[in-house]
């Protein structure tokens, strides 16, 4: 029997939604409490947070 491939979808944010993320934790909010309210991963925020304080744009 032939297993079905789960097909994963990516979700897409916001400049915007980015933003107000890496805004959050720049001002000290943790970023489990970020990723618990928001429904992001530990991992995209990092990705966030790097590209924002290196460049001006995500």
């Amino acid at each position: 029997m032939e297993k079905e491939k789960s097909k994963k979808t990516h979700k897409i944010y916001t400049d915007e939604f980015k933003n107000q993320i890496v805004q959050l934790y720049l001002n000290v909010k943790k970023k489990y409490d970020i990723i618990r309210e928001y429904g992001t991963s530990i991992f995209i925020v990092d990705i966030w947070v790097k590209r924002a304080t290196t460049s001006s744009s995500f």
